[in-house]
């Protein structure tokens, strides 16, 4: 298989783990989207960290942050539900470390939450950062 393919299914496995948890409006991959509904689930691909190994292989430490993002229409429960939501998709991706047999180890990294301004709302987002390693024959031995 190449990297890309192996790549891929790592961020498809992630995608569907989130997709998993009830409510969200939209799961998309990137910081934008043309659906401005709420609650939102931005799968952000990140560094790609690589260690090689003596017996040719290379371990790649794939990061990506999955940012749940709600908008500020009850003001009184928008932090609690965001971050529930965001402790729900955390979960669901450490039910399955391998991401379904793509990757071969799955870390969290970080727990951050913001607030900011999202299609000329105010909303605040959590920010589950992980890292996927990829185990893969680089160079023959």
């Amino acid at each position: 298989m190449t990297f890309q393919t192996d790549y891929w299914a790592i961020m498809q496995a992630i995608k569907t783990a989130v997709e998993t948890v009830p409510g969200f409006k939209t799961v998309f991959f990137g910081d934008k989207t043309t659906n401005p509904n709420f609650p939102q689930a931005a799968i952000i691909p990140g560094d790609d960290l690589i260690e090689y190994e003596s017996t040719g292989y290379a371990l790649h430490h794939i990061g990506f942050l999955v940012w749940v993002i709600d908008e500020n229409t009850t003001p009184e429960t928008l932090v609690e539900n965001t971050i529930k939501r965001a402790a729900d998709v955390y979960d669901a991706l450490m039910a399955d470390i391998t991401l379904g047999g793509t990757s071969d180890g799955l870390f969290p990294k970080g727990f951050k939450c913001r607030y900011g301004e999202r299609e000329s709302k105010i909303v605040f987002g959590v920010i589950n950062e992980f890292q996927a390693d990829l185990r893969r024959l680089e160079v023959d031995s």
